[in-house]
């Protein structure tokens, strides 16, 4: 055996232990792109197993190190690597304007209760469209539900689905599709609501600011990064800005505006936990606008 071989024997528990450290700080001081990750995290378990010799912690460990790793990176690694300034394929292009929802609606069927938000009124009818994902509804279900208006400095619902409430009002489930529901029987709970352009494709603007408007936090900005192409089509993937509370349950379908256009509707958060500004995933208004339009057939859709 040479010296530094005697050297590395001798200290090995000790190196172990300095190589742990280093991956521990480069997991959550650096940058790791998705190649890195897992390279990062092999280091680790191996480290482990040098201190353990057993098999089944190292398995345990290397779990957990990937779980820490997907925690510091995750947001980094979509909005570097998955994110695209462009669509990877056409979204729809719809001419129609519509009434700015962001009222918080309470909705009752004969087996549960959920919370959403209206992403939008049809003028001149008593259309809405909520959620921006299904609901797992029925067409042709009623449903009772429970408007509270929307307010730029934020509205306080009421309980989340306690005992029935009795100023609730039916409403039908025209359609239910991952695109959103439509609702008839639906008048917005609030006097002269914006009417606005559906944003075209090149309206969505990456790298510029946007405002998520909630129904119990207000108006929320966020920055635009661009296009992440999921399962099930386009999603615009935006950023919270500044020190703004985070998204809460029933906030799906909180319509986003940029430059006096509607660009989209929340559908969900970033999966995987991540550091920094939470990181908001929006279905585009023109597909949910077109899809909806297409799927239901209903003429009174049209603008």
């Amino acid at each position: 055996m040479t010296r530094l071989q005697l050297w590395l024997t001798r200290y090995e528990k000790q190196i172990a232990v300095v190589v742990m450290v280093i991956c521990l700080v480069s997991v959550f001081t650096l940058k790791l792109s998705r190649k890195l990750m897992p390279i990062v995290v092999a280091i680790f378990a191996s480290s482990v197993h040098t201190l353990a010799k057993r098999r089944s912690l190292t398995v345990i460990a290397g779990l957990l190190m990937l779980f820490v790793a997907i925690y510091a990176t995750g947001g980094h690694i979509l909005l570097t690597e998955e994110v695209h300034l462009t669509p990877l394929s056409p979204l729809a292009d719809v001419d129609a304007s519509v009434l700015l929802g962001g009222d918080h609606i309470r909705v009752h069927t004969d087996e549960r209760c959920f919370n959403v938000t209206v992403c939008f009124y049809v003028a001149d009818t008593d259309l809405c469209v909520i959620a921006a994902h299904s609901c797992e509804t029925q067409a042709g279900e009623t449903v009772k539900v429970l408007l509270v208006p929307f307010s730029k400095s934020g509205s306080e619902p009421p309980d989340w689905c306690p005992v029935f409430d009795p100023n609730a009002t039916d409403a039908e489930v025209l359609l239910d599709s991952d695109y959103g529901v439509i609702l008839s029987g639906i008048q917005p709970p609030r006097s002269g609501p914006d009417e606005l352009p559906i944003g075209k494709p090149d309206d969505i603007g990456p790298g510029e600011e946007a405002l998520l408007h909630t129904a119990r936090s207000g108006v929320l900005p966020a920055e635009i990064k661009g296009f992440w192409l999921s399962r099930n089509g386009h999603l615009i993937v935006a950023q919270l800005t500044g020190k703004e509370p985070k998204i809460l349950s029933g906030f799906s379908g909180s319509p986003v505006v940029q430059n006096g256009k509607l660009i989209g509707f929340l559908a969900a958060t970033h999966a995987v936990p991540f550091r920094g500004p939470q990181i908001i995933l929006v279905r585009p208004a023109c597909d949910v606008y077109n899809e909806l339009l297409l799927s239901s057939g209903h003429a009174n859709l049209e603008p």
